[in-house]
């Protein structure tokens, strides 16, 4: 059986299919070879050299996280999104793959606020300890304190020299918007922690 989704929205894949226990893939470049591609499929899908092929045997999951616009189909170390804006579209595919997928099992895992958090919250130590370290050099500049950079200017010591050649006054306020762009990301990611629903597909 050979299943085909089509679509002609801005940002979508114009064409998935699924047949032969392999997802298809396919970016034509009108809606009329979408139409023609679509229709060709149903019979002669293996002479589609314009289509991208992922055979279900080399897949190791199959995820659809909540609020995201797109179906990611893991097979070894890679990674390739089906984009789909469309949220009934989009569930319909995957349940499809639910369905049709032999092995197939279905886990839906919620990320832990601190787990959804991680990324702004590493980001905002980073920047602690950047600001410490420039505010440091900041307050000796101040006190008549100069230093001279042997090597890069590129290096960490010479971004924090180099930012604290701007004062104390501005080194604080520069450092306080970063951190609490931070602070706010990492807030808003441990309040609203992801949801995936993810197919694992047993060999």
């Amino acid at each position: 059986m050979i299943k085909v989704w089509t679509s002609n929205e801005k940002g979508d894949d114009k064409l998935i299919a699924f047949a032969n226990n392999t997802i298809y893939k396919g970016y034509p470049k009108t809606e009329q070879e979408t139409i023609e591609m679509a229709r060709d499929l149903q019979s002669v899908i293996s002479q589609h050299t314009k289509l991208m092929e992922i055979p279900v045997a080399y897949c190791t999951e199959i995820r659809q996280q909540e609020g995201k616009k797109c179906i990611e189909v893991i097979y070894g170390k890679n990674v390739e999104e089906l984009q789909i804006k469309d949220d009934f579209n989009r569930s319909q595919l995957f349940d499809y793959f639910k369905k049709n997928i032999p092995g197939a099992e279905l886990a839906v895992e919620k990320y832990k606020p601190l787990r959804a958090g991680k990324k702004p919250m590493i980001a905002f130590f980073v920047v602690l300890g950047l600001f410490l370290w420039t505010l440091f050099y900041a307050i000796q500049g101040e006190s008549g304190t100069i230093y001279y950079m042997e090597g890069s200017y590129f290096s960490l010591t010479g971004i924090a020299v180099g930012l604290a050649s701007i004062g104390v006054t501005k080194v604080i306020i520069l450092f306080s918007s970063l951190l609490a762009i931070a602070l706010f990301a990492f807030i808003k990611k441990a309040k609203n922690p992801p949801v995936f629903n993810r197919l694992i597909i047993k060999k």
